[in-house]
């Protein structure tokens, strides 16, 4: 199950993963993401992961 279901995300016009608008930081957990275009370096070293995008393989905590 994904962190956001992106039905009517804010990516519905563009490539899922692509704009942005659903990062948010991880402080707990594990998660994959199967695109995550939209982070630089420095998003995926201080912990931001794309909702829209994440998979989650155990209990996460996260902050918008």
């Amino acid at each position: 199950m994904g962190l956001w279901r992106g039905r009517c995300g804010p990516c519905r016009n563009r490539a899922p993963g692509t704009c942005g608008a659903c990062r948010v930081k991880l402080n707990a957990g594990e998660v994959s993401m199967t695109n995550d275009d939209a982070l630089t370096e420095q998003d995926k070293a201080d912990g931001y992961v794309l909702a829209c995008q994440a998979q989650i393989s155990s209990d996460v905590t996260v902050e918008a």
